[in-house]
């Protein structure tokens, strides 16, 4: 980790002497433009030409103050390349930042129970059982919520063979879902107000798109819509898969009658 960190520092570092260089150049491309275009009003002064405008149209039309502004152009150019660099070294950080926490997240999670298992080399031992044996007496924190009833459960599975409702809403396809709980687990109905949602929609962490849910609420929101209008289109759905499913059994009943 010290040494992936250390290189991400090493990239940046090294786009310093660079930058410091572009913007030498760039400071020296205006100061010389200023003494050219000072040299040729000079020149133009001793050519008879008094007045200050006729002056500056001497200089507008001489070659070396052309030449020095073209170097003036060149110089902004190459500090703004710099700056690019410098800006995608950063947003490289973050997503790499942003992975290795996620990574750290699940290795608290689970990282207790696939030591003890690898040890053990077997995959009969329950994961309380092995956690208990790998924690001692310390209690075992278990995930807040309120078990779900029988009508809840049936309801999430219905949610969850609706497909991402990201995914569907953005491109139109069918992805695997899982549930995403828009209140919580423990409040009265919360297992009714449920969204589906693929793993990089729901958890990955992706702070770009695809935008995960978690921990970017907000720009998921933006991107996608508020979490009250995406769960009213999931109810839509499920209202229609019920109205089409009860035309399919009516024209059953009208075969067989």
């Amino acid at each position: 980790m010290d040494e992936q960190i250390e290189s991400w520092q090493n990239k940046i570092r090294d786009l310093a002497p660079l930058m410091q260089k572009a913007e030498y150049e760039l400071l020296k491309s205006q100061a010389d433009e200023k003494r050219v275009i000072a040299l040729c009003k000079a020149v133009a002064l001793s050519e008879g030409i008094k007045t200050a405008s006729g002056q500056d149209n001497y200089a507008e039309n001489q070659d070396e103050v052309y030449q020095s502004r073209l170097a003036i152009a060149v110089a902004k150019g190459q500090l703004s390349a710099i700056k690019v660099e410098l800006k995608s070294l950063e947003v490289g950080f973050e997503e790499w930042r942003t992975k290795m926490v996620n990574a750290r997240e699940e290795r608290k999670r689970y990282g207790a129970w696939q030591k003890v298992a690898n040890k053990d080399h077997t995959t009969k031992i329950s994961i309380t059982k092995t956690l208990k044996r790998y924690l001692g007496k310390r209690k075992i924190m278990s995930i807040k919520g309120r078990k779900p009833t029988k009508k809840e459960v049936e309801h999430m599975n219905k949610v969850s063979q609706l497909g991402c409702i990201v995914c569907r809403n953005t491109n139109g396809f069918i992805t695997p879902a899982e549930i995403h709980h828009i209140e919580g687990k423990t409040k009265a109905n919360s297992h009714f107000k449920v969204l589906p949602l693929c793993f990089e929609h729901h958890r990955k962490g992706n702070r770009f798109r695809p935008i995960s849910r978690h921990p970017y609420k907000k720009r998921f929101e933006d991107a996608y819509g508020t979490e009250e209008e995406l769960l009213e289109q999931v109810n839509k759905l499920l209202d229609e898969d019920w109205l089409a499913f009860r035309g399919l059994l009516h024209q059953e009943q009208k075969v067989y009658s």
